[in-house]
């Protein structure tokens, strides 16, 4: 199964490129024409369900939605992702991430962060336990990075060298998106980077298991490099005529976390009921749950809530490396960390 990180990967790149289809489709949402009491919302995925998504369908599987007076479905992950689909008035919601919101928002898509589906940036390099790679620093030898396409994915591990003492050498990137773990198993590339929930564990699960080493960014970078892994958007324009459903829609999300929090093993054994691929493996699916469960809630036991401290790190590495273009294609100068995310739709903390 491909990472959580795996399913950014190309997004950034489509979000220039999708920007006049999206735009020309802004007003075919019908989701407005219905009352409040019985409002639709449509949560576009990133990827196949997974257990990031638990929240999600531990409220569908327990009736939470409905009793918040909101019909709900479901939208499998498509070519176009779930930014496009957003911005475009297709999806309410969607589920996406800090490095495609900076890509998209520099390509013209008026789509904002609404909560934080993890607390912490779980992204991390990964390389083989044989690897001649100990630490951080040890990559700046490294010629060949297998990636998922994503203008942020070079940077990020260029700075991972760099706070750890090295000097990035010439680095090879090679687009491979989901077989990134595959060809770096089988020797095809010097690291990778992965998603700290889902990939240590499926590579244990492997027959025979694949012993690896990573280094996550989040210890290296500190503050800035702790942008929530894993977030929900919704547009600009959503938020300011739908605030209502929405606000609910993500009540009855917090809820469905709070449980996953509490309750991994019933909340793996929701996922595996959800996704038959899921039901496979649910070894995985419990350890993965049981690791997340971790990673949900901030420090004050909240759920969603975010701070520009967790944007501004990265928005300044991507300004600085060129890696963020205009609907043009020129570098972006500057960002605004206000316009990447709000926390006024998430239920209020004590």
């Amino acid at each position: 199964m491909a990472s959580t990180l795996g399913r950014v990967r190309g997004w950034l790149t489509l979000g220039v490129a999708v920007f006049a289809a999206v735009m020309s489709g802004c007003g075919s949402s019908s989701a407005g024409s219905k009352s409040v009491a019985n409002a639709p919302i449509r949560v576009a995925l990133d990827w196949v369900p997974n257990t990031n998504h638990s929240g999600l369908y531990v409220a569908q599987a327990k009736g939470w939605f409905k009793e918040a007076g909101l019909d709900v479905t479901i939208l499998p992950n498509s070519s176009v992702g779930p930014d496009a689909l957003v911005a475009q008035g297709k999806a309410d919601l969607g589920y996406s991430f800090v490095p495609s919101l900076l890509g998209s928002r520099a390509g013209g898509l008026k789509i904002r962060a609404v909560a934080a589906v993890l607390a912490h940036n779980l992204d991390a390099a990964v390389v083989l336990a044989n690897s001649p790679y100990r630490r951080p620093r040890d990559l700046a030898s490294a010629t060949t990075y297998l990636g998922f396409g994503a203008p942020a994915e070079v940077p990020v591990m260029q700075e991972l060298i760099r706070r750890d003492g090295g000097v990035p050498g010439k680095l090879t990137s090679r687009a491979v998106n989901t077989s990134a773990y595959q060809d770096l198993y089988h020797g095809k590339g010097d690291f990778s980077q992965l998603f700290l929930g889902w990939e240590p564990f499926e590579a244990a699960s492997r027959t025979p298991p694949v012993k690896i080493r990573v280094f996550p960014v989040r210890p290296a970078l500190g503050a800035e490099g702790d942008w929530p892994s894993v977030i929900l958007i919704a547009s600009e324009s959503a938020i300011t005529t739908r605030p209502e459903p929405l606000r609910r829609a993500l009540a009855v999300l917090d809820r469905g976390y709070h449980l996953s929090a509490a309750q991994p093993d019933e909340s793996a054994r929701i996922m595996e009921s959800a996704d038959h691929a899921l039901s496979r493996q649910p070894k995985l699916v419990l350890r993965s749950s049981r690791y997340l469960a971790k990673q949900l809630l901030d420090a004050d036991g909240a759920w969603g809530q975010m701070r520009p401290g967790q944007f501004v790190g990265l928005a300044k590495l991507l300004v600085r490396t060129r890696a963020l273009r205009d609907r043009s294609g020129a570098p972006v100068t500057t960002v605004r960390v206000t316009d990447l995310f709000t926390n006024a739709l998430l239920a209020k903390t004590k």
